[in-house]
């Protein structure tokens, strides 16, 4: 749903490949795998990284303290294709 009102909103198609979902819960990852995004699970908070990872996040961060880690982080799963 929020993919297609970015594109209603900026008119360019948002997917798997450009959009990204970040978040410290299971049901996030959930979230974001089922609706087509990449996902960036945070272990900061009572899931461990290992659950997180398993679950299907597609890059595992310990906390968002590091922005330059955390923008490297997008810009390299925004790439992949």
């Amino acid at each position: 749903m929020a993919q297609k009102r970015a594109r209603a909103r900026h008119g360019n198609p948002y997917d798997r490949q450009n959009t990204v979902i970040i978040g410290d819960s299971l049901e996030d990852i959930r979230t974001g795998v089922e609706g087509g995004a990449r996902v960036i699970a945070v272990a900061s908070g009572t899931t461990p990284a290992e659950r997180l990872g398993a679950e299907g996040a597609d890059a595992v961060l310990p906390d968002l303290t590091d922005t330059d880690l955390l923008l490297a982080t997008i810009a390299k799963l925004t790439r992949q294709g």
